[in-house]
Formats: C-alpha cells, sequence, structure tokens
C-alpha cells in the first residue's frame, strides 16, 4: 500500500546495555539498524525502508540488547496513527514506552510513510462504489413499495373514471 521510511537516530536510557541495534518489523519485511555501543548509542542515521503491502498491521519498533538478546524498548506504531499524523511524519520524535518516565529507554526516530496513489484511490473507489450499491438497492426496494401503493389506488381510480 506504500513505501515506509524510518530514520534511527539515537536512543538514550539503556541502562545496562553495551551493544544494541534497532529492529524494525511489518508483517513479514524489517530492517535493523547496524550496532551501536553505550548507554545512549547514536544510529549514525540509520534509514531503514520498505515496502508495505498491508497497513492494517502495525509497525514493530524494537531496540535490542545485542549481548543479552533481549530488547530494551518494543513498541508498536499504528499506520492510523501515521496517517492521521498522530505520530508525526517527517519530523524527529522520542518514542518511548512509559511517557512520564525520564528513566525509561526511549528512541529519537524520524517516520515518513508515501502511500501508493493508485492503491489509495483503488480503495477509495471500491468503498463509494460499495455505498452507490447499497443505496441502489435501497431505492429499488422504494421502487417497489411505491408500485405496490399505486397498485390498489390505480384500480380505485380506473374504477371511479369509468363509472
Amino acid at each position: 500500500m506504500g513505501v515506509l521510511h524510518i530514520s534511527v537516530i539515537r536512543a538514550e536510557n539503556l541502562i545496562n546495555v553495551n551493544n544494541s541495534h534497532v529492529i524494525c518489523y511489518q508483517g513479514n519485511k524489517h530492517g535493523q539498524t547496524r550496532p551501536a555501543r553505550g548507554q545512549t548509542p547514536t544510529y549514525a542515521d540509520s534509514e531503514l525502508s520498505f515496502e508495505v503491502d498491508d497497513d492494517q498491521i502495525p509497525l514493530v519498533v524494537q531496540v535490542l540488547d545485542i549481548d543479552r538478546g533481549m530488547p530494551v524498548l518494543e513498541t508498536q506504531v499504528s499506520f492510523d496513527d501515521i496517517k492521521a499524523e498522530i505520530v508525526p511524519q517527517n519530523k524527529e520524535f522520542w518514542l518511548n514506552v512509559r511517557e512520564n518516565d525520564p528513566s525509561a529507554a526511549k528512541l529519537r526516530i524520524k517516520i515518513s510513510y508515501v502511500q501508493n496513489e493508485v492503491l489509495k484511490w483503488d480503495t477509495e473507489v471500491n468503498m463509494l462504489v460499495g455505498e452507490i450499491k447499497n443505496d441502489a438497492g435501497i431505492l429499488h426496494q422504494v421502487r417497489i413499495f411505491i408500485d405496490q401503493l399505486r397498485a390498489p389506488f390505480g384500480f380505485l381510480k380506473r374504477e371511479i373514471d369509468g363509472a
């Protein structure tokens, strides 16, 4: 449905972590940064890009402690939030799990999602066609109802005119 670009900038508060990298995946697509050292690693503006086939599956972002093989930070970002710009596009922002905790691990990233315009409009057209078919069905039922109402009154009208 589009192309997702993620710029991974740096992490902070990775307590007791010596080596880490960031893994992003969505469905069966994924990408990862090169390993970085320290509790506040810089990922050298690593750019991750991949095709998104189904934007109903959220993006999973994970900072992984390489030495322990365990995630330090893991969260999901929905494409509805990206499209509605609840998650800022083309602007750096902090991604964290515990927002009000200043000591929590956090990750500075920038996300850009470019929808395929043809697929976007195709989806919109299919939705509108469905609505039109539904409206046509309702209109057909109203016409049948009107014809049923006319039939007895038309019969009476002919009788009166003939008298």
